[in-house]
């Protein structure tokens, strides 16, 4: 079985997590959440000699880097993407990128508050939406402003969570016989609801 390391800093707290997985089985050896959205930078990396220790592993034994990607904070994702690159890179291991929003899907869909999930910044809203049950799910990339959103969503709160994680990487594994062999790391790339200012700026110039 493979052992992937988890990181996902694009909500409010951050997710860690050590999974196991194998094309027949998911199983979680370890997982937290940490720090509050502005100290990401400062709490992850005491987060992750935490969960290493918890786990009893050391990095060189990981197999897979994951990140989520976002959509969500634009700090947070590029601190997560950075440092699974960082990681990937050092033990010349290979990554994979998943989507923040589904992973946030996953996690709350045992909840009666709404049927659909959403991530927010800048009054920007990205929806996904599913049907009765993840198997039903329809994933959307639209990006909706805040009028919209208080017109036609309810707007949830949550966090990723470890069984969140399970039945995304169980769902991925079923879908593609790929899905464990990894990526390089230009293939990962950050799903932000909006360009930075520098990207912002950059066009203007051009």
């Amino acid at each position: 079985m493979k052992k992937i390391l988890v990181l996902d800093c694009s909500l409010d707290q951050a997710f860690l997590g050590v999974f196991e997985c194998s094309k027949k089985e998911v199983r979680v050896l370890c997982s937290l959440t940490c720090g509050a959205l502005q100290s990401h930078n400062e709490s992850v990396l005491e987060g992750l000699d935490s969960l290493l220790s918890k786990a009893a592993l050391k990095l060189s034994q990981i197999d897979l880097f994951a990140s989520g990607i976002g959509p969500g904070s634009f700090t947070g994702i590029r601190i997560a993407c950075s440092t699974i690159k960082g990681f990937a890179q050092v033990y010349d291991k290979k990554v994979i990128g998943f989507s923040s929003l589904q992973a946030l899907g996953y996690s709350n869909v045992d909840s009666n508050i709404s049927s659909q999930e959403i991530t927010a910044h800048r009054n920007a809203y990205q929806s996904m939406v599913f049907e009765g049950s993840m198997v039903n799910a329809v994933w959307t990339d639209r990006v909706i402003s805040s009028l919209e959103a208080e017109k036609k969503l309810n707007i949830t709160t949550g966090a990723i969570t470890e069984t969140g994680m399970l039945r995304l990487f169980k769902e991925k594994i079923a879908s593609t016989d790929l899905f464990l062999d990894g990526e390089e790391l230009i293939a990962l790339q950050a799903n932000y609801i909006r360009p930075s200012q520098a990207e912002i700026n950059l066009q203007k110039l051009k």
